[in-house]
């Protein structure tokens, strides 16, 4: 599902407009009752900004999700080796490629603790630390 903040805040737009224009139906003692005694006017708008805050966040998120997508597809499509987590099949030691191996496409790899030689895809790939737009810091 791709996240479309258009559709949220103006979702949120009418419910607090269809709020306020039951609220301004109410005469003003009644409102300020609501207000005072029974606090319901001052939760839901509450309740509306807390919903507003989580979908920004959740908007954030999908983002930088996108983000990440667009590098590693332009990285395939560019013609370059895909990066992935590479664990030998027969030892279970990590694949890190370094130096010229961690540009240089390539699909065949070999361990530096066994010796095994496999290929993890038909494509090129590229043993890394970290996926693309995750780093150390970061988690």
């Amino acid at each position: 599902m791709i996240y479309d903040p258009s559709a949220y805040s103006l979702s949120l737009r009418q419910r607090a407009e269809g709020f306020l224009r039951r609220l301004a139906k109410r005469t003003p003692e009644d409102v300020a009752l609501t207000f005072v005694e029974d606090g319901s006017c001052v939760e839901y708008l509450g309740a509306l900004v807390e919903q507003i805050e989580d979908e920004r966040s959740a908007f954030v998120s999908a983002q930088e999700e996108l983000r990440i997508l667009r590098e590693t597809f332009w990285a395939i499509a560019s013609g370059g080796p895909i990066p992935m987590f590479l664990t030998c099949p027969f030892c279970s030691t990590r694949h890190i490629d370094e130096g010229k191996f961690a540009t240089l496409s390539h699909a065949t790899h070999s361990c530096q603790e066994c010796g095994l030689t496999w290929r993890p895809a038909v494509v090129a790939t590229v043993g890394v630390r970290y996926l693309p737009g995750f780093n150390k810091a970061s988690g």
